[in-house]
């Protein structure tokens, strides 16, 4: 894959990485175990669609279950390192409409 990634600037700190592509944001969490890192990069992406897109964190978390698309990005078993997890999220252009709300869809209107 042939691509540029860049750090999403951000209103509010992020407390994981969040990158960004041309067509998708990228949420990264870390944990000893998967599924805490899967649940910091889930919280992360929310926090990112709350923050910047005005959703409420129980939109975001939806619309996270309906275009999500969790994985491992780092994961070694038995390994004293932390486990990274990804969550990556279409940008908004491609969300459905009932997740638009009046602060991001002035992002579409331009």
């Amino acid at each position: 894959m042939i691509g540029q990634i860049s750090a999403v600037s951000r209103k509010e700190p992020a407390l994981e990485p969040v990158s960004e592509t041309e067509d998708a944001w990228i949420a990264h969490g870390t944990a000893v175990e998967y599924p805490d890192a899967m649940r910091e990069a889930s919280r992360e992406a929310a926090r990112l669609l709350a923050s910047e897109w005005g959703m409420s964190m129980e939109d975001a978390f939806i619309l996270l279950s309906i275009r999500g698309d969790v994985g491992v990005a780092q994961a070694c078993k038995p390994s004293p390192f932390a486990s990274i997890a990804r969550v990556v999220l279409p940008k908004l252009e491609a969300i459905l409409a009932p997740f638009r709300t009046s602060v991001n869809t002035a992002e579409f209107e331009r």
